[in-house]
C-alpha cells in the first residue's frame, strides 16, 4: 500500500512537472512579422482639414512590422492573419498633435506602439519597416459647388436637385462638382418620389468626402429625354482684386474651349444658357501669380441654375481644361 502511494506521488508531481515546462514555454517571447499592413487618415478627422501620406494618398502600406508576446498570442495571432485579417491603424491629426497646415515627419515605431490595435491583441510593436514615414496636412476653405447626380458607371443623368448647391471644404484652387450617385433602383425609386441623399467630393482620388447637407433628387420618366445641342460660347476671366489691373491672363487652347460646348438640354433651358452673357468661367487664384509656367485648370459650365436644379441641362461631354499663363503688366514709365 505504501509503495502504490509513493508511485501515484511520483507521477502527479511528473505531471505537473510536465504541465509547467508547457506553460512556461508558452509564455517565451516570440517574434512574428507581418507585411502589409496599412495606415489610414482616420474617418473623424476635422472635415476642415485635407491629411495625407506619401504619394499624396489617405493611406499607406507598412512593409513589414515585427510583434513580440508570449508563444501562445503569437500563435494565436498568426493564425488570425492567416485567416486574412489585415493590421489597419487609423491616424487622427488632431490626437498626433499634427493638425496645423504643413509637413512632417512621423516616426512610425512609437505611433505604432501605443495604438490601440496593439494594445487590444496584447502584443508589443518591436520594429518596423519603413521607419517614418510623410504627412502632409492642409487647411481647406469653405466653397459653394453645383451638384450633379451620376449613375453607376459616372455617368451623368438627367435629375431634379433641390438645392441645386452645396457648400463643401475644398482645397484653394478645386475646381469640381458635388456628386451625388444612384444606383439603378435609387434612379426608378425617384421617379415617382424624392429621394434624399448626401452628395460627396473627391479631393484625393478615391477619397469620396460627404458634404453635411442633404439633397433632394427626382428624376424624369425614361420616355422624358433632352436632346443633344453644340453651342458657341465666351469665357469669363475671374480675377480678384489684387491681381486686376496687374495681370494678364492668356489663354492658350481659347478657340477649343468656347467653339462648340456640347450639352444635353431642353430646347427652353438650351437657349437660356445661349442667352447667358458668358457660358463658361475661368477663376483664378491670386496664389497663380506666383507660378511662371503653364498651368491647367478645369473650366465651370455657367448653367442656369433653374434648369439645372430640373434636370433639364446637363453637361454632354468631358470636362475641359484651360491652359492658361499669368504675365505681370508692366508699369508705365514715368517721365
Amino acid at each position: 500500500m505504501t509503495e502504490k502511494i509513493k508511485y501515484g506521488k511520483i507521477l502527479v508531481v511528473t505531471f505537473l512537472t510536465i504541465l509547467l515546462w508547457v506553460w512556461a514555454d508558452l509564455e517565451l517571447d516570440e517574434q512574428l512579422p507581418v507585411p502589409n499592413a496599412v495606415i489610414s487618415v482616420a474617418k473623424s478627422t476635422d472635415p476642415r482639414l485635407l491629411v495625407t501620406f506619401n504619394t499624396g494618398q489617405v493611406s499607406v502600406s507598412i512593409e513589414e512590422i515585427i510583434l513580440r508576446g508570449p508563444a501562445r498570442k503569437i500563435a494565436d495571432e498568426n493564425r488570425k492573419i492567416e485567416k486574412g485579417k489585415k493590421l489597419d491603424f487609423d491616424f487622427d491629426a488632431v490626437l498626433e498633435n499634427k493638425d496645423e497646415p504643413g509637413s512632417y515627419k512621423l516616426d512610425l515605431l512609437p505611433f505604432l506602439q501605443k495604438h490601440k490595435i496593439v494594445k487590444d491583441i496584447g502584443l508589443k510593436v518591436e520594429s518596423c519597416r519603413p521607419e517614418k514615414i510623410t504627412v502632409t496636412v492642409e487647411r481647406l476653405l469653405e466653397k459653394s459647388l453645383q451638384v450633379r447626380c451620376v449613375d453607376e458607371t459616372m455617368t451623368l443623368i438627367k435629375a431634379s436637385i433641390a438645392p441645386a448647391r452645396v457648400n463643401a471644404f475644398v482645397t484653394e484652387g478645386w475646381v469640381g462638382s458635388a456628386t451625388v450617385q444612384l444606383a439603378q433602383f435609387e434612379i426608378d425609386q425617384a421617379m415617382s418620389s424624392p429621394i434624399l441623399k448626401k452628395p460627396y467630393i473627391e479631393l484625393v482620388t478615391g477619397q469620396k468626402r460627404l458634404v453635411d447637407e442633404i439633397v433632394e433628387i427626382s428624376t424624369p420618366p425614361e420616355k422624358e429625354q433632352l436632346e443633344e445641342y453644340l453651342l458657341p460660347g465666351n469665357l469669363e476671366i475671374g480675377l480678384s482684386p489684387i491681381l486686376i489691373g496687374k495681370y494678364n491672363v492668356e489663354v492658350k487652347n481659347l478657340p477649343d474651349l468656347i467653339s462648340a460646348i456640347a450639352i444635353k438640354a431642353t430646347p427652353e433651358a438650351k437657349q437660356a444658357y445661349a442667352n447667358m452673357r458668358y457660358q463658361l468661367i475661368l477663376e483664378i487664384d491670386d496664389e497663380d501669380k506666383n507660378i511662371t509656367a503653364e498651368q491647367s485648370r478645369k473650366v465651370i459650365y455657367n448653367f442656369p441654375e433653374e434648369y439645372v436644379r430640373r434636370g433639364e441641362i446637363i453637361l454632354n461631354q468631358t470636362e475641359a481644361q484651360a491652359r492658361f499663363k499669368l504675365t505681370p503688366i508692366a508699369s508705365p514709365q514715368l517721365p
